[in-house]
């Protein structure tokens, strides 16, 4: 759709940022497209055509290192219950197998085995097809809509499949950020990427199997998914299992 001076905001650029840069660190998004944005922005309000407004930049790696809680990701599986049920399917993929976005949306009847609770990923960023496993709660948000007899498991909400295009992903950002704004979360902070950061946290917390995490991760490098996995509180496999997330802990 058109996009108006007026319509954009910080939460604008953080779903401009899901889809456009959903890996690259702070000051590639800052240069890229929050200084060029706010440059628009500030020559538009200087001859009196918007409203000024301040465009915040991010800092470090604020977003990158955030993940959720499960409380938290409880409270948005809720929220996209009640305003986006059609987007449940990705938060589970994305949750439980710390898929990318695009890799969610992607995934095919053909490639899915709920039986042994695995998903079959042929196209991925780096190259390099996985195998990912998936907790039972993950297989209950894939399920909570109805599975198609072939095809893509997630679907738009007039049950169409999404069409995939480069650094896709983008096509459930809305929705995305809309849920996560009714779980009372900061939708400048929790984008579909951070349930990527939030698996590779709660999978090594629980696991601790850092070949486990770098193979269904899909890694190449011990460095990158070491920036992944964050340092987490000693209860939280405990948390993790109470809400049916459990990711084979011994």
């Amino acid at each position: 759709r058109d996009t108006l001076l007026s319509d954009i905001d910080n939460a604008a650029i953080a779903e401009a940022e899901a889809v456009l840069y959903p890996e690259a660190a702070a000051a590639t998004v800052n240069r890229q497209l929050i200084v060029p944005i706010s440059a628009v922005v500030t020559m538009a309000a200087d001859e009196g055509l918007t409203e000024p407004r301040r465009l915040k930049r991010r800092k470090g790696d604020r977003v990158r290192t955030r993940w959720l809680t499960p409380e938290e990701a409880e409270q948005l599986i809720e929220a996209a219950a009640e305003g986006a049920p059609h987007i449940l399917p990705a938060i589970g993929l994305m949750l439980g197998a710390g898929l990318r976005s695009s890799e969610a949306l992607g995934v095919d009847m053909a490639h899915f085995y709920p039986a042994t609770g695995e998903a079959w990923i042929p196209k991925t960023k780096n190259g390099e097809p996985r195998m990912v496993r998936l907790p039972s709660r993950a297989l209950d948000l894939i399920r909570s809509r109805p599975l198609p007899d072939a095809g893509a498991i997630c679907r738009s909400p007039k049950g169409r499949a999404y069409v995939q295009r480069e650094n896709g992903g983008g096509q459930i950002s809305t929705a995305f950020a809309n849920a996560v704004t009714r779980a009372g979360l900061d939708r400048n902070e929790i984008t579909p990427h951070v349930l990527r950061h939030t698996w590779a946290t709660w999978y090594y917390a629980q696991t601790h199997d850092f070949g486990g995490l770098l193979d269904i991760g899909g890694w190449k490098k011990s460095d990158m998914a070491q920036r992944y996995r964050k340092i987490a509180p000693s209860d939280l496999p405990d948390r993790l299992q109470a809400h049916g997330w459990s990711f084979g802990a011994t």
